[in-house]
This record gives structure tokens, C-alpha cells and sequence, in this order.
């Protein structure tokens, strides 16, 4: 018997993505800025830095994972790491945007490489990780945590544009040291009421205690998990060059800092609308369709986009259809996520929630980290200077190729791996058979 998932309990999970953003939104489109234009740190090394602490996210995202599978308290499994690690991501961003300015740029960079790791390799890992997993505790039923997914998106979306709209006037009226402060207490207030409101209902048979070497060894016969990964990586590398550079090109291509908040605005409003459709056309036509349907959107959106890059009209139009686009991929990629836990189980007979999840989260940071390590590369290759009022030709061309060129590209290769995820065929059968499973367990 499944037992029903009321709004409140929706909404304190969705609450709890809006407080990961509160951390993930000023790391992944204003933290390659600060440590270039405010701490005076080159961007190659600063790419470098963010992909190097992104691959010691395998290790934590594994360790993590096995902890999260192997943890059984009164709360749950996951929701115990969701209420340990809420302050500490306050108290990561804090430091991570607090790079004291007496020290040499070698120990400006030692203290960003720490800080750095610290919160997003460690304290985000167990946070969002956590949180992910969650969903696949929640309930069992697919459509239901496609509507969790979806109303989680709207929220984490919405939030998204006001932070894009608002965080450059406010640091430039406070200054991050005051606005890391503001941001990270909220952090860990969204973060406290997805803990307490929240309740997990996939428990373990049993009572039985997770083996890793079972676990991953089931993990090794599930051929989902490695290309949802790789999806991951795709997806999120592709946002991780556009969040990055969105300031950069407002600012110098533009020349209006401040536009970032409405071209945030054209990607994102458009994703909130898909994301209220989306249950209604997953329902009818299935996960895998709307996803693909949703890389050809975004592909459009993108060639538009590039047909002149120095146009604002062009560049609007374009994001409001790439983000239409964008919907089905952000909604579907968590849900997908979900089943391919239900698919181990059904397989294997082992759930493996947490190394499914840590796999899937390591792709998630490792695409943010190498975009952004891209990013920094590219940005060097063209030479742009940050300390610089006018940027070169070669600099601003390089601007362009991060912000729009490169996701034709990695649109190209979504496409094609996501032609390979299709659960949707034998998604009915896996739940009946699991349903009259655990049900025999009982």
C-alpha cells in the first residue's frame, strides 16, 4: 500500500533544492569572477583548480554514498545527512567567498584550493547527495516522483532568476563577506525544513545491512547508472560554460553587467512553464520521448543563438526556446535517476540507493567542475585579462565560444547518449514485479 505524499511534504522537499542553490548559484556563476576580477587570480589556474577538486568528488562521492546505504536511524538514511551537513554549507560559502587579501596570489590559491574542497567536495557532497537520494525513498511510484521532480525544478528555477537578478546589486552593496553570510543562513534554514518534513517509505527489507562489496558489485550489472552518469557529465558541463560565462558576456560583450538577470530570466521562465506541463505530456507519452524531444528544442534554441552572438534579440530568443527545451531534460534527468535504482533492485535484488546516487552526483559536479575548468581554459586561450577594462578581440571571441557555441556541441552528444536510456519500455513490469516482491517480503 502506497501511502500518499501530501503538498506539505512536496514542498519541504522542493524547499531543500532551493537551499542547495543558495550555495550552488554563487559558485557556479560568480565565484570564477571573484577569484578573477576581485582576488586577482588567473583563470587558467582557477579552471584548473575547480576540476582538480571535482575529480577528488569520485572518492567523496563514493565514500558518501556507501555511508548513506550503510546509515539506519530513527530518520531514515538519508534524511539524517541532510540535517548534519545544513550548517556547515552556511559556514563553506562564508569561507569560500572571505579570500583574505594580505595573502600572496600562491597563498590566495592554496586558500581557495582548501575552501573549495571543503564545501563542494565534501559538505555539498553529503548535502545534495542526500537530498537526491531522497527521492527514491520518498515513494516508489514513478509518476508521483515525476511530479516531486517537477515541482522541486519550479522552485529551484524561480529562485535561480532572482538570484542571478539580484546578487551582483547586492554585492556591490554589501560585498560577498556580508551576502555569503545572508546567503549561507538561508541555506541552512531551507535545508532544516526538508529534513523535518520529510518522511522516507522505501525501507530496507528486513532490516538487513548494506554490503559495499555487494552494492557495487550490483552496480557493475546495471548498465543504466554508468550512461545516466555520463548524462550528468554532459548536461551539467554544458550549464557550467553557460552559468560561468553569462557574466562575463553581459559584461564585456554587452557591456551591461546587469543584463545577466534578464538573460537568466529568458532561459528560466520558460523552464518553469515546461516544468507545470511536463507531468501531464510524461504521463501520456513517457520519460524517454520527452527528453528527446527536449535535446531538438534546445538545439534550435542554441543555433539561433549562434546566428549572431553580439545580438541581445537574437541571443534572448534563443535562450527563451533553449529553455523550453531545457525543462524536460532537468525534470527528467532526476527522475530517470530514480528508476535506474528501482532497475538495480529489480535485477540484482539489491538496492543500492546511495552508490546510485553518488555516481550520479560525482557526473552532476564533475560536468559543473570541468565547464567551468573549460571555461577558465578557454577564457586563457583568448587571453582576456581580468583586471582589464577593455577586453581583445581574441577575448571576446573566446567569450562567445564558451556562452553559446560549445552547447551545439554538447547538445549534439546529449542527444545521442540519451537515445540509450530508455526504461520507459519495461518501466511498468519492473514496478509490478517489485510491488508483488516486496509485498511477499512483508
Amino acid at each position: 500500500m502506497k501511502e500518499k505524499i501530501n503538498l506539505r511534504e512536496k514542498l519541504s522537499y522542493s524547499i531543500g533544492d532551493v537551499g542547495c542553490n543558495f550555495v550552488y548559484v554563487p559558485i557556479t556563476s560568480f565565484l570564477m569572477i571573484y577569484y578573477t576580477n576581485s582576488v586577482g587570480l588567473g583563470v587558467a589556474a582557477v579552471g584548473t583548480l575547480m576540476l582538480i577538486a571535482r575529480l577528488l568528488d569520485g572518492v567523496t562521492d563514493l565514500s558518501i554514498g556507501a555511508l548513506i546505504d550503510k546509515t539506519n536511524t530513527r530518520w531514515g538514511k538519508t534524511r539524517p545527512w541532510i540535517l548534519w551537513s545544513a550548517p556547515f554549507m552556511g559556514i563553506g560559502l562564508v569561507l569560500l567567498f572571505n579570500v583574505p587579501m594580505g595573502l600572496s596570489n600562491g597563498g590566495k590559491l592554496i586558500y581557495a584550493y582548501i575552501t573549495y574542497i571543503f564545501l563542494v567536495s565534501i559538505v555539498y557532497t553529503a548535502s545534495n547527495l542526500s537530498y537526491c537520494t531522497l527521492l527514491s525513498r520518498i515513494s516508489s511510484n514513478i509518476q508521483e516522483r515525476s511530479v516531486l521532480s517537477s515541482i522541486r525544478f519550479v522552485f529551484v528555477i524561480s529562485f535561480t532568476i532572482i538570484l542571478s537578478m539580484i546578487t551582483n546589486p547586492l554585492v556591490e552593496k554589501y560585498g560577498w563577506s556580508k551576502l555569503s553570510v545572508i546567503y549561507g543562513i538561508i541555506s541552512c534554514v531551507f535545508l532544516f525544513i526538508t529534513f523535518a518534513f520529510t518522511k522516507e517509505r522505501n525501507q530496507d527489507e528486513k532490516g538487513e545491512k548494506f554490503n559495499l562489496k555487494v552494492g557495487i558489485g550490483s552496480l557493475m550489472k546495471n548498465k543504466y547508472f554508468l550512461l545516466i552518469a555520463i548524462m550528468f557529465i554532459i548536461i551539467y558541463t554544458d550549464m557550467g560554460l553557460f552559468s560561468g560565462a553569462t557574466l562575463y558576456y553581459t559584461t564585456y560583450v554587452l557591456n551591461n553587467a546587469n543584463l545577466m538577470g534578464m538573460l537568466t530570466l529568458a532561459l528560466y521562465a520558460p523552464m518553469i512553464v515546461g516544468f507545470a506541463l511536463l507531468p501531464k505530456f510524461i504521463s501520456k507519452f513517457g520519460k524517454w520521448k520527452v527528453m528527446m524531444f527536449g535535446f531538438l528544442v534546445k538545439l534550435i534554441g542554441v543555433i539561433i543563438m549562434a546566428i549572431n552572438p553580439a545580438s541581445y534579440e537574437l541571443v534572448m530568443g534563443g535562450s527563451i526556446i533553449k529553455g523550453f527545451g531545457m525543462a524536460p531534460l532537468i525534470v527528467g534527468i532526476f527522475a530517470i535517476v530514480a528508476d535506474a535504482v528501482d532497475y538495480g533492485e529489480w535485477k540484482t535484488g539489491i538496492r543500492a540507493d546511495g552508490l546510485i546516487n553518488s555516481c550520479v552526483s560525482f557526473g552532476m559536479k564533475l560536468g559543473g567542475g570541468l565547464g567551468t575548468a573549460i571555461l577558465g581554459w578557454i577564457l586563457d586561450w583568448g587571453k582576456y585579462n581580468g583586471t582589464a577594462a577593455v577586453q581583445t578581440g581574441a577575448a571576446i571571441k573566446a567569450i562567445n565560444v564558451s556562452f553559446i557555441y560549445s552547447g551545439i556541441v554538447f547538445t549534439i552528444v546529449g542527444l545521442i547518449v540519451m537515445y540509450f536510456i530508455n526504461m520507459d519500455k519495461f518501466a511498468s513490469k519492473m514496478v509490478s514485479d517489485l510491488n508483488v516482491k516486496r509485498t511477499s517480503d512483508l
